[in-house]
C-alpha cells in the first residue's frame, strides 16, 4: 500500500498530467467504437486545430473497453464528478488552468476577466458551443433561479467594508469571447468559479423551449411541460435539466460520455461523446474508454465483493476493508491513497438553528457542545470504527494547512463524564430521578442522531451509548441522502453524523461547509437564510458569535488581494477553534481507492477534496485499460 503523504507535500506534487493549452496535429483518429456511425470526419467534430485541447499524460493510451464504477444511494455526484468539465479546472498542486475555456486575460485590478472559448467546439449533438451558451446560462438560468436557489458567491464583488455587494455583468465580445465585469476587485474569481460554478454554460438550443422566462415559456406552458416530463413542478424540472443535467438522457453536454437509460437502474451505461474536444499528443480523440458503467450496489458487503472479484475497476475502499483486500490473492487490484483535507474522519454537527427553541438555545451554548465532546470515548471509536488507523482528535485543520495547531487537534478530547455533566448543569439542565437531564421547564432533553450511510451505524450506536451514559436520552436513525438533503433544506435536521462535514483545501476559497452565508452548512442552515434575507419566514436570526462570523466572512470576500483574503481567513479559523461548531472524534483518514491492476494514468498522488472534484482530478478521459 502506498505511503500516506502529508497534505502539504501532496498539494505541492504534480503527477505528470498537466495539459498543454493547444497544439496542431497533422491527423486525428477516433475510437473504433465510432467506426461505421454516420458522423463527420474527426477534424470536423473537433475545435479548429489551434484550439483543440491536447492532454499531456503519463502514458499514451489505447482505445476500448468499459470502465465500471460503483454507485450507492441516490447521489448524482457519483457519475457527476468523474465526468465533469468546467470552464477552468484545478491541477493537483492547487493551481487553476483553462479547460473548456481556451484561456483568459484579467486587468490590473481584477475587475474584468476576458474569457476565450475554443473556436469550433461543439455540444455532444454536434451543435456549436459559443459565448451565447455562457450568457444564456448566467442571465437566463442562474440569475432567475432556474438552475439553483441563489446566484453563486463567485459572481459577486464587494467594497472594502463588505457593505456594497454587487453582482457581475457578462458582456459578449464575439462567438468565442466574453467578459465578466465586477464593480470591485475579484482576485480569486477563476478559482471560485471552478469551485462554486463547476460549469458556466448550458445548451441554449436545447433548453430554450423547456424553461420559463420572459423570452421563453409562460408559466402555464412550463407547468404543462413539467407535468408531461414527469416532474413534480417547474422548479424540479429546471433543477434537473440545468443543474443535475448529466443524468438526463438526450441532454447535450460537453462531457466525454453521455448517459444512456435510467440513472436509477441497477446498471447505468454512459457512452463516448463523438464530439469530445480533447486529444492526446498523437492526435487520438479522447476518451480512450468507450463506455462507463455505474453499477448500483445494495450494501457495503456487496461493494467489497465487487471490488474483490474485479466487477469494479475503480472503487472507494473503507480502511476497515484494506486488510481483506491485501490478503485476497485473487484480487487483481492496486490500492492508491490520496491525501484528505477533512478536519476529522468522524464528527457531528448540531443544528444551532433547529426549530425547537429549547434545543436551539442549548445547541447554541458552547458549553453544551464542550460537554458532548468530552463525554465521548474516542479510543473506542478509533478501535471499533476506524480499526486503529486514526487517533483521537478534535475537528481541526490538517497538518500543513492554514490554522493547524496540535493544541487544536487535542482540544476537548479528554474523556471525562463527570466534567461533562458539570457543564450540562452550567447550561441550566436538571438531572431527573430517571438519570436523564431535563430543561428547567421540565421537558426532557432528547438528542436525535441522524446519518445517511450504513457505514456510520456503528459510530451512531457508540455515540448513543456515550450520550446515554452522560444522561441524555438519544435516538439514532439512518436516512437516504435525498431525504437528508430535504431535511436540511426544510431545517428539520438535528444532530447530524458525518454529513457535509468540515473539509476544505482553503477556507478563503471554500467556506461553504463552514460559514452560514447560504442555506448550506449543516450547523446553521436557517442562519444562511437570514443572511440572505432576514425577512424570510424560514430564516432564523443567529446569535452574536455567528453574526460576528458573518461580518468577518463579508470582510474576507471583500478583500482586494489574495494575501488579505487569506489573512482574514485566519481570523475565521480562530473563531472555529474556539466555537466547536463541529465536534470531531478521530483524525482524518486518507481516501483509498482500489483500481484495476491494468488501469493506466490513474494518479498515484492527489488530494481528495470536493474543490478538486474528488475522483474528477484523475481526468477520466485519459484513463485506459491495458491488455491483460
Amino acid at each position: 500500500m502506498k505511503r500516506i503523504l502529508s497534505l502539504a507535500l501532496a498539494l505541492l506534487m504534480l503527477v505528470g498530467m498537466i495539459p498543454m493549452a493547444s497544439a496542431e496535429t497533422a491527423a486525428y483518429t477516433q475510437s473504433p467504437y465510432l467506426d461505421g456511425k454516420e458522423l463527420p470526419a474527426v477534424a470536423d467534430r473537433l475545435p479548429i486545430a489551434s484550439d483543440v485541447m491536447v492532454e499531456e499524460m503519463k502514458e499514451i493510451g489505447q482505445y476500448g473497453g468499459a470502465l465500471t464504477l460503483l454507485q450507492g444511494g441516490s447521489s448524482k455526484w457519483g457519475p457527476g464528478k468523474p465526468t465533469e468539465e468546467a470552464l477552468f479546472r484545478f491541477n493537483t498542486d492547487g493551481t487553476i488552468e483553462p479547460n473548456v475555456a481556451k484561456g483568459y486575460d484579467v486587468n490590473e485590478d481584477a475587475t474584468v476577466y476576458t474569457i476565450y472559448l475554443r473556436e469550433g467546439m461543439k455540444w455532444s449533438d454536434g451543435v456549436p458551443f459559443t459565448s451565447e451558451d455562457c450568457r444564456f446560462f448566467y442571465e437566463d438560468l442562474l440569475i432567475p433561479g432556474v438552475t439553483t436557489k441563489s446566484v453563486w458567491e463567485a459572481m459577486y464583488s464587494s467594497d472594502a467594508n463588505g457593505e456594497d455587494k454587487t453582482m457581475a455583468t457578462l458582456e459578449i465580445v464575439d462567438d468565442y469571447t466574453f467578459k465578466v465585469v465586477f464593480k470591485y476587485p475579484k482576485p480569486n474569481f477563476l478559482k471560485e468559479l471552478a469551485i462554486n460554478g463547476k460549469w458556466f454554460f448550458a445548451p441554449k438550443h436545447w433548453l430554450q423551449d423547456k424553461i420559463p422566462g420572459e423570452n421563453y415559456l409562460s408559466q402555464e406552458e412550463a407547468d404543462k411541460l413539467a407535468a408531461e416530463l414527469g416532474y413534480s413542478d417547474v422548479k424540479s424540472m429546471g433543477n434537473s435539466l440545468t443543474y443535475y443535467y448529466w443524468i438526463v438522457p438526450g441532454r447535450p453536454t460537453l462531457r466525454a460520455w453521455t448517459i444512456q437509460g435510467d440513472f436509477e437502474a441497477e446498471l447505468c451505461t454512459w457512452v463516448r461523446n463523438p464530439y469530445y474536444w480533447k486529444v492526446d499528443a498523437e492526435g487520438k480523440q479522447l476518451p480512450y474508454i468507450d463506455e462507463l458503467h455505474f453499477r448500483r450496489y445494495s450494501d457495503a458487503e456487496q461493494a467489497l465483493l465487487w471490488t474483490l472479484d474485479g466487477t469494479a475497476d475503480i472503487s472507494s475502499v473503507a480502511l476497515a476493508d484494506v486488510e481483506t483486500i491485501l490478503n485476497d490473492a485473487t484480487a487483481a487490484v492496486e490500492l492508491i491513497e490520496w491525501s484528505s483535507v477533512d478536519w476529522a474522519s468522524n464528527s457531528i454537527q448540531l443544528n444551532q438553528a433547529i426549530k425547537d427553541e429549547d434545543l436551539r438555545a442549548l445547541f447554541q451554548n458552547v458549553k453544551f457542545r464542550q460537554a458532548l465532546s468530552i463525554a465521548v470515548n474516542r479510543e473506542q471509536i478509533v478501535e471499533l470504527v476506524d480499526n486503529g488507523y486514526t487517533e483521537a482528535a478534535q475537528s481541526a485543520p490538517a497538518a500543513g494547512a492554514q490554522g493547524y495547531s496540535e493544541e487544536w487537534t487535542k482540544a476537548y478530547t479528554q474523556y471525562d463524564v463527570a466534567a461533562a455533566q458539570a457543564l450540562l448543569e452550567e447550561c441550566g439542565l436538571v438531572k431527573g430521578d430517571d438519570g436523564f437531564y431535563y430543561f428547567a421547564n421540565g421537558k426532557k432533553v432528547v438528542l436525535n442522531l441522524q446519518y445517511q450511510d450504513e457505514t456510520h451505524a456503528s459510530l451512531a450506536e457508540l455515540l448513543k451509548n456515550d450520550f446515554t451514559i452522560l444522561g441524555l436520552e438519544t435516538t439514532t436513525r439512518m436516512y437516504d441522502r435525498s431525504i437528508m438533503e430535504e431535511m436540511r433544506s426544510a431545517n428539520n435536521h438535528e444532530v447530524v453524523i458525518n454529513y457535509e462535514s468540515f473539509s476544505t483545501v482553503s477556507l478563503s476559497l471554500r467556506p461553504d461547509y463552514f460559514v452560514p452565508f447560504r442555506d448550506y452548512c449543516i450547523w446553521g442552515t436557517a442562519f444562511g437564510l437570514w443572511y440572505k434575507n432576514p425577512a424570510n419566514e424560514a430564516a432564523v436570526e443567529p446569535p452574536a458569535d455567528v453574526k460576528a462570523m458573518l461580518e468577518t466572512y463579508d470582510k474576507m470576500m471583500a478583500a482586494t488581494t489574495v494575501e488579505k483574503r487569506d489573512e482574514i481567513a485566519g481570523e475565521l479559523l480562530a473563531m472555529f477553534k474556539d466555537g466547536l461548531y463541529e465536534i470531531g472524534f478521530s483524525s482524518a483518514l486518507p481516501a483509498v481507492y482500489a483500481i484495476d491492476a491494468n488501469l493506466r494514468n490513474f494518479p498515484d498522488v492527489a488530494v481528495d477534496c470536493d474543490e478538486f472534484r474528488n475522483l474528477g482530478i484523475a481526468n477520466f478521459a485519459q484513463l485506459w485499460l491495458a491488455a491483460e
